[in-house]
């Protein structure tokens, strides 16, 4: 096991849905490592419930973390509230303040900015788990308003347009470290922080 060596980053143009691209190929990459996959743009990106997530190109981020495992060594019923936790606590570094939503929604004034899709496949001789997420970055309030539900930006919020590389590096530091963490003690460790941001 290696989750502890540098994350692999991979970047795509376009993709239908880095979560579903992970699934189709994952044997082309070493799963003993922890990846973080993302893509300019999703054509079919996917939330829970097999509800769609708005893409647009170039504007935020698209991404997933995956890795395998021989075997869980607890059934992992909280790893889309650790991404989920990650993400509010990158978001927290750099002057928001958001919210989780039960099970996997961060907002900001009440506004959703980021949701999680964890997906865990079994494979030969393997536990592959797949974390996506979906955060609202430089998407303009125009774009946000036509959504079907109440969403915003970092943008909006913030008034300024973000880089989204140091974004997603930021991210990946924290979910890695928090990662290391989960998999020796469960959620036991952020169950406060997490109730502590929940709605």
């Amino acid at each position: 096991m290696s989750l502890d060596q540098p994350i692999t980053f991979h970047h795509y143009d376009s993709l239908t849905s880095t979560n579903d691209w992970i699934k189709k190929n994952y044997a082309l990459y070493d799963l003993d490592r922890l990846h973080l996959l993302s893509a300019s743009q999703q054509t079919q990106g996917r939330g829970t419930y097999g509800k769609s997530w708005f893409s647009p190109e170039g504007l935020n981020l698209y991404a997933s973390f995956f890795f395998a495992l021989d075997t869980l060594p607890f059934p992992f019923t909280h790893i889309a509230q650790l991404l989920s936790l990650s993400s509010a606590t990158t978001l927290e570094s750099l002057g928001f303040t958001p919210k989780l939503k039960w099970p996997n929604d961060l907002l900001i004034e009440n506004k959703k900015i980021a949701g999680v899709l964890c997906e865990l496949v079994t494979i030969p001789g393997k536990t592959l788990i797949v974390l996506g997420l979906g955060l609202n970055v430089n998407m303009p309030l125009k774009l946000c308003l036509s959504l079907d539900q109440p969403a915003t930006s970092l943008a909006v919020i913030s008034k300024r347009s973000w880089e989204l590389e140091p974004l997603r590096q930021r991210l990946a530091e924290e979910f890695q470290q928090d990662l290391l963490l989960y998999l020796e003690k469960d959620f036991v460790p952020f169950y406060k922080a997490y109730t502590d941001r929940k709605l």
